[in-house]
């Protein structure tokens, strides 16, 4: 069989050449591509058109990627980094190569996680803003530049609450709880393993909340000067609370439940421990016998087969169907939810002399710390890692939970006292553990919501 053999012009083989050179050099240029987005985003290079981008978009060096104002994007980089560009932002990646990177804010706010580049070399990593610059060091961080247009102002209106410690993984109504971060009416608080969180209500009270624990805000009205409503529940968990405004003008007003019991307070701090088989049971048996209120010797019982409580100021009373029980300072009660049966124990359980979750009152900090209004400039807040906020030829280090403000004038930056509410309540998606799935879950809820007029709201007297 005779094979033909056909012959190559030089010039075809030129055109090969400067072919494969053009892709290796387009490879060469593409630093990373779209993850997810939402709403119109595009990208720009120096002198080139236009491109309106989705998922699975290449991003190259040079490009500037821009949202509209209620869209966002997920870049992902070669080296794992990643960007979470919020709504109505501009970033250009002026350099993105192993041996250093470079990119610039030029509008709205980034949520980033840094790669594999910060970790081999982290004095390579930076980002800039017209007159600021940002160091990074292996971190997880968050950059918004804020204007005089009220582009900066919170999400969350009126709060039941906010995080004034965070330790480990903690969660509020879906979303990541941040220190400084909001709690809503309806927002179920959820602590993990190793994990626990204090929160300080509007109304100054307060709650510590232990590991593996369900802390639901099911009720908050509240207004300064005017009195409200509270109805909070522990769901499964420990629990240690301490009263404010609405309990000391009306403690009526002022409920928290756990299980089938209702704890009534009279200008109180006390500790709840509901676990397990106490946790699990959401009704009394239709034969509960008669309260039994007397005071145990012996060993207490097991945590998790009654529902703890433990009052160490004022004194609450502890309501089990029809029977009504007080525990006043120094007072341990130990209740069967079921029944409504109780006893007073000769001592505190071990299981509640946890020195690792603090009284809510011996925090520092208050509601309004993070809710001074912002003021025009670069803002940045750490959540692992450190950054360099630098402007001016001064120098603000970060730590984690520590946020910074470069102001448009050239001055030095500054380290603020609290995380800004704005930053805190930022409910675009981190880009850390990114989940495709979960965020059009909460973008359908959202749309839902919205969509949903809230009813008018009366008293009946």
């Amino acid at each position: 069989m005779e094979h033909t053999r056909h012959q190559v012009r030089p010039r075809t083989l030129l055109w090969l050449a400067l072919l494969c050179l053009t892709g290796t050099a387009q490879a060469a240029d593409k630093v990373g591509s779209i993850l997810f987005s939402q709403g119109t985003v595009s990208a720009q290079a120096a002198n080139g058109p236009l491109r309106i981008i989705a998922k699975g978009s290449p991003i190259e060096e040079g490009d500037t990627v821009s949202t509209d104002a209620k869209g966002f994007a997920v870049i992902e980089y070669t080296d794992g980094a990643r960007n979470t560009l919020r709504p109505a932002t501009r970033l250009t990646i002026n350099r993105y190569r192993s041996d250093g990177t470079l990119q610039t804010l030029v509008a709205g706010g980034i949520r980033s996680i840094s790669g594999g580049i910060a970790k081999a070399r982290p004095e390579t990593v930076k980002y800039q803003t017209a007159t600021a610059t940002l160091g990074i060091r292996g971190t997880s961080f968050d950059a918004r530049l804020c204007t005089d247009s009220g582009d900066c102002q919170d999400t969350l209106s009126n709060p039941a609450a906010r995080a004034l410690l965070i330790k480990g993984q903690v969660n509020a109504g879906g979303r990541v709880l941040v220190k400084g971060g909001a709690v809503a009416e309806g927002d179920t608080v959820s602590t993990g393993a190793a994990s626990i969180a204090v929160l300080a209500f509007a109304d100054g009270s307060r709650a510590s909340l232990g590991p593996n624990t369900r802390f639901s805000v099911k009720e908050w009205r509240y207004a300064k000067g005017q009195g409200g409503q509270a109805a909070l529940r522990l769901i499964d968990g420990a629990a240690r609370i301490v009263t404010g405004a609405i309990g000391k003008a009306n403690p009526q007003a002022y409920k928290v439940h756990a299980a089938t019991a209702v704890i009534g307070i009279r200008g109180t701090g006390f500790d709840l421990n509901c676990r397990d088989s106490c946790a699990q049971t959401e009704t009394l048996g239709s034969e509960a016998p008669p309260a039994e209120v007397g005071t145990r010797t012996g060993a207490s019982p097991a945590e998790g087969s009654r529902l703890f409580a433990h009052t160490w100021q004022g004194t609450i009373e502890v309501a089990a169907g029809p029977y009504r029980v007080p525990v006043s300072v120094g007072q341990t009660l130990a209740v069967n939810v079921a029944n409504g049966a109780s006893d007073y124990l000769s001592g505190v359980p071990a299981f509640m002399q946890d020195d690792a979750l603090p009284r809510p009152d011996s925090v520092a900090g208050s509601f309004d710390d993070s809710l001074t209004p912002a003021r025009p400039g670069l803002y940045s807040w750490v959540r692992s890692g450190r950054v360099a906020l630098a402007q001016g030829g001064g120098e603000v280090a970060l730590a984690p939970d520590e946020a910074g403000y470069a102001d448009f004038a050239g001055h030095v930056p500054e380290k603020l006292a609290a995380i800004p509410a704005f930053m805190a309540d930022d409910t675009t998606p981190l880009p850390d553990d990114f989940d495709e799935s979960q965020t059009r879950l909460q973008l359908r809820a959202q749309l839902r919501a919205s969509l949903i007029e809230a009813p008018a709201q009366c008293t009946i007297r």
